[in-house]
């Protein structure tokens, strides 16, 4: 039995639907991200905010399905930002570092796994970066903050428009 759909019903669902989305910035627009989890304190990361960290710069090359990329990347490290939260005191052990990981996950709803380990200096090391700037210049305002994986082949775990990051 099929139940008719008026356009005032419709109309109305699609607002619903607009107001609930989540948004991505604050007042001004900037964006935010939440991180949270395994950490001391929570933080709200915006980009002023990252500005005020240690800054790196790393250069990627991912295969897209619109071709290369080739670019350099400047923003804080993701290890340098959970310092900045403070690990949990469970995780102040190195030994104990090795099976946790973070969950990335953007205004979109995808989500990528990060490995502690992969970014903790006494493992792997590497600089993962929550980007600001791409080649020089500041991310397109609907980019907001970008996860960059170096040395990743295709780029599955770049991340846009951060949204929240967890520690588990």
């Amino acid at each position: 039995m099929r139940f008719p759909v008026s356009r005032f019903a419709l109309s109305l669902m699609v607002l619903l639907a607009i107001w609930a989305y989540p948004v991505a910035g604050d007042a001004t627009g900037a964006p935010q991200t939440l991180l949270d989890g395994l950490v001391q304190h929570s933080m709200t990361i915006t980009p002023e905010t990252l500005k005020a960290g240690p800054s790196s710069t790393v250069h990627i090359h991912y295969l897209t399905g619109h071709g290369p990329e080739d670019a350099d990347f400047a923003g804080i490290s993701l290890w340098d930002l959970l310092q900045q939260a403070g690990l949990a005191e469970a995780l102040t052990e190195r030994k104990t570092r090795s099976s946790h990981y973070l969950v990335v996950a953007g205004h979109d709803g995808y989500q990528v796994v990060i490995a502690l380990g992969e970014i903790d200096p006494d493992f792997e090391g590497k600089r993962v970066l929550i980007a600001t700037t791409r080649n020089g210049q500041p991310l397109a305002p609907r980019d907001g903050l970008r996860l960059v994986v170096p040395g990743d082949k295709h780029g599955g775990r770049a991340v846009f428009d951060i949204a929240h990051i967890e520690l588990k």
